[in-house]
Order: structure tokens, then sequence, then C-alpha cells
């Protein structure tokens, strides 16, 4: 389990605080990181209302 300060260490919103952690310690952080773009989710948006075509546009 990882130690609270470490979580809060690497909250992105405190990085902007000065001298709290240095670039190459952040840079480090996340490449340690695993890759997890294998999980991702493609969600289809929803089409117009009513179902059906998009009217449309003037002038066509």
């Amino acid at each position: 389990m990882t130690d609270r300060r470490d979580d809060l260490r690497f909250d992105r919103r405190l990085l902007h605080r000065p001298n709290w952690i240095s670039e190459e310690e952040l840079e480090a952080y996340l490449a340690s990181l695993p890759d997890v773009s294998d999980k991702a989710v493609r969600e289809e948006l929803p089409g117009p209302p009513g179902g059906g075509e998009a009217a449309p546009s003037e002038g066509s």
C-alpha cells in the first residue's frame, strides 16, 4: 500500500507549489505508471433526437 504522503506528493492540484517536487521526480513517477490504455472503452454518442437522420442544413 502506498504512503498517503506519496499520494499527495504527486497530486496534480499541488504540483504548482514552490519546491514541491522536481521535474525529474515527476517525470520518473509518470514513467513508472502502468499502461492501462487497453482498459479504455469507446462510447458512441447518441444520434439526433427522434432517432432519425439529422435535418439538412439550409442552402443545400
